[in-house]
């Protein structure tokens, strides 16, 4: 266990409210936590006991991750107040999967993209990996997918037994934007059974859509046979960040 872990001190969330009140965050964004008690989603239990593992603000969104799961939802001010700017549901399990989102602002159109990743089967000579990429446009207040394909990795031997836990061989995506190349690029790590280093690095590129460019992996604790895509869906971006 890392000494790390055994620092850790949980805490108490404080938002500064718009007349400049400084609040515990369950009262000063208590309409948003109604919000999802009204839908009864899971997180509202996180979110009344204060049990938050990020939060994060851009412009006038603001992300919560939980155990549970993790929201993206647009404040309005009214009186002086915080509320959701409507009742849609946003908030996205992690129950089974889907751990730690990475995310990216485009500042310029105002638009934050979010990936993550599951570990749909391991074992054997096989890994499946689902990688998804949503799009939460700032403005008009949607998020919606954009992306989401399945990488199958076939190894050359049954290198992976079977495993009780599967999540801890795969860890969080990370998303990074290069203006210079024009492209998305998508990394995570896969371990191998003996909790060996793997790097899975994917390339996006948008030309009328947003689509797969090339794939990369450096997995030295075992050679690779093929590695096949499957692409979910596809659909075209709102607006062109690459200008």
């Amino acid at each position: 266990m890392s000494k790390l872990d055994d620092n850790n001190i949980l805490g108490e969330l404080w938002v500064r409210t718009p007349t400049g009140k400084i609040l515990p965050a369950n009262v000063s964004l208590s309409s948003i936590y109604i919000k999802y008690s009204a839908i009864q989603s899971p997180i509202y239990t996180d979110l009344k006991n204060n049990a938050i593992k990020r939060f994060d603000c851009f412009y006038n969104v603001v992300f919560i991750e939980t155990e549970n799961g993790f929201i993206f939802d647009k404040i309005s001010y009214d009186k002086n107040e915080l509320n959701p700017a409507d009742n849609d549901n946003r908030f996205i399990s992690t129950t089974n999967g889907n751990k730690s989102p990475d995310y990216w602002l485009d500042e310029v159109n105002k638009k934050i993209y979010v990936v993550y990743n599951n570990l749909k089967q391991l074992g054997g000579n096989i890994a499946k990996i689902n990688v998804t990429i949503h799009q939460f446009d700032i403005t008009k207040n949607t998020y919606a997918s954009k992306l989401s394909y399945t990488l199958k990795l076939t190894f050359c031997n049954n290198y992976y037994l079977e495993q009780s836990n599967i999540s801890e061989f795969l860890e969080p995506p990370k998303i990074s934007y290069n203006l210079d190349t024009r492209c998305f690029d998508v990394s995570f790590i896969l371990r191998g059974i003996n909790k060996e280093f793997g790097l899975i690095n994917t390339i996006l590129k948008k030309k009328d859509v947003l689509d797969i460019d090339s794939i990369n992996c450096l997995i030295p604790y075992s050679k690779l046979q093929s590695i096949t895509v499957n692409v979910d869906f596809n659909k075209s971006l709102e607006t062109d960040f690459y200008s």
